[in-house]
Order: structure tokens, then C-alpha cells, then sequence
């Protein structure tokens, strides 16, 4: 007997919509256009032969037949990809008695704070093995590359995903120990001017610094400029100048002593990290695991 049933391609493109709230979005994960997003969603409603979606200035909302449909779909796509994937490998191939989670990072806190710590992440996760993929902006890759969770370092939420705060940084002038030691006096904010200051990504830090410390701006051009926090922390370990450091990032460094924080004042840092889960995600309890072990190192351990 035929069956009755939808486009299956435009009821795949209205499950993605659905769970994004957004055409754009949608068309973003799906790699299309936006307006093949929008004709595959009208052939969808004109096969019902009812809308399922109000269409608002930002954002989409599903009707009481679209949130029906969306229920259905989601389960029926869900039980279709989970026997594709049996049929496609074998089980233990998949990793299904050792989950895997994949992080989208931020590669200074994928280098400098996750990775020293791996083996205190797989024991919060129970062993299950994790992915971690450092890209320039984790929030937008997160979907396209298939991540499972981005964690990300920004002045805002981003209100695409489902995101959570995980902390907030203090920013303070940081040396190596050598430095401190052997170097020109650094006793005093003042003595900076004698010491060669770097700079992560560009000079704003130092600016904010200097007008907290009341000292003199300096020349914007002075100084070496670095594309990474990461590459400014090895020159600052190298005795070649002082940085502004963190207390999450250096936290390791600062307490064994390789780098010190001279003298104060301290200042917050106008961006907090974040965390965004996928929405498609199959590792949810997985990342509230990964979240509840970031928030308790990073407190326990500055």
C-alpha cells in the first residue's frame, strides 16, 4: 500500500527550524540559503494545507498544529538516525559504551586552562571521551561543525543557543619570576615605564590599566603585540616584558610561582566566559557535568 506522507525533505528542513526558532539559523546548520529554507517550509504547509509557523519580526513560533507536528517529526527523526547509526557500525566502533562529547573552544582556554587539566575532565565525565575542537569563535561553529558544547570568552550571552554564564575574569599585571627578580625594579606601577609592556591581540588592557594606576599614557605604538593569550604568556614566561594576566588562565602559572603578580591595582575584565549547548545535542547530561566540574576547578583551584 502507497503511503501518505509529507515532502521528507521539507519536513527534515521544518524539524531544524523548529528547534532554532530562526530561518536563518536553520539555513546556516542545513548549508543552504535562506530562501530554500522558506520554499522548502511552504511546500510543508501547503501539503497540510495550514500554516505552521507565525512568522514574527525576530524570531518563529509554531502553531498549535506546527508544535504537534514538531513533536512527531522529532521523534520519528530521532528513532530514523538512531538505527541508521546501528546499521551503519558496529556498536562498540560508535563508542556507545564510551560516549564522547565534542567541545568547540576558545584556543587560549582549550591551551591554557582545559588541556593541563584532561585528566581531571575525563574523570568528571566518567571516563567518556571528549573531542575538543579550538576555533576562533566557538558559538558560530558550534552547529556547523557539529559540536556538542562551545565555551567561549565574550562581552555578551548569545541569545542563538542555550547558553550559561560560567565565570567572570580579574585582570592584573603579571611577570615572570625572573624578571621580577633580576630585571629592573618593579615595585610600583610607576616602574612599568622602564619595562616592556605586552600586549594580547591589541593595547586596550593597558590603557584601562593605566588609567586605573594613574600613570601617564604610554605610546600606543611601544611594546609587542601578540595574536593570543597563549603567545603572550610565553613571551611574559621568557622575561621578555609584563602582561595583563587573569586569575583563570595563569592561575596554574601563578602558583607555582613561574609568574607573579608584582603589585596591584586589579581590574575586572569586561568579558565573561560563556557556554552554549547544541540543541541537537545526544550528551546532555554529559554537559551540565562539564559545566558543574568548570565552575568547581576554577573556583577551587585559583
Amino acid at each position: 500500500m502507497r503511503r501518505s506522507l509529507p515532502p521528507l525533505k521539507a519536513l527534515y528542513v521544518f524539524e531544524v527550524a523548529a528547534r532554532l526558532h530562526r530561518l536563518t539559523r536553520a539555513a546556516e546548520v542545513l548549508n543552504v540559503t535562506h530562501g530554500a529554507v522558506s520554499k522548502q517550509i511552504r511546500l510543508l504547509e501547503m501539503s497540510l494545507g495550514i500554516p505552521v509557523f507565525e512568522r514574527r519580526p525576530r524570531h518563529l513560533v509554531l502553531t498549535p498544529h506546527g508544535r504537534q507536528l514538531m513533536k512527531s517529526t522529532g521523534k520519528a527523526l530521532d528513532i530514523i538516525e538512531r538505527e541508521f547509526l546501528k546499521t551503519k557500525s558496529d556498536v562498540k566502533l560508535r563508542g556507545r559504551q564510551h560516549p564522547r562529547l565534542v567541545i568547540m573552544c576558545d584556543p587560549d582556554f582549550a591551551a591554557m586552562w582545559l588541556m593541563p587539566r584532561l585528566k581531571l575532565l575525563r574523570d568528571a565525565l566518567n571516563g567518556a571521551h571528549v573531542e575538543i575542537k579550538a576555533v576562533a569563535d566557538p558559538k558560530q561553529e558550534i552547529l556547523k561543525e557539529r559540536g556538542d558544547c562551545a565555551i567561549w570568552y565574550g562581552s555578551r550571552s548569545y541569545r542563538g543557543l542555550n547558553t550559561q554564564r560560567l565565570f567572570k575574569c580579574t585582570l592584573f599585571p603579571v611577570c615572570s619570576a625572573s624578571l621580577k627578580v633580576s630585571g629592573a625594579p618593579l615595585r610600583s606601577p610607576g616602574d612599568l615605564l622602564r619595562h616592556t609592556l605586552l600586549h594580547d591581540r591589541d593595547t586596550r588592557e593597558w590603557q584601562r590599566y593605566f588609567k586605573l594606576a594613574a600613570l601617564p599614557q604610554f605610546d600606543q605604538d611601544s611594546g609587542e603585540i601578540f595574536g593570543t593569550s597563549h603567545l603572550t604568556l610565553n613571551a611574559v614566561l621568557q622575561g621578555v616584558g609584563v602582561a595583563i594576566g587573569d586569575d583563570v588562565l595563569c592561575a596554574q602559572q601563578l602558583r607555582d610561582g613561574s609568574l607573579v603578580r608584582p603589585f596591584g591595582p586589579s581590574f575586572a575584565s569586561p568579558n565573561t566566559y560563556f557556554m552554549s549547548a547544541n540543541p541537537f545535542t545526544k550528551q546532555p547530561a554529559l554537559i551540565s557535568a562539564l559545566q558543574t566540574w568548570i565552575r568547581s576547578e576554577t573556583y577551587n583551584r585559583q
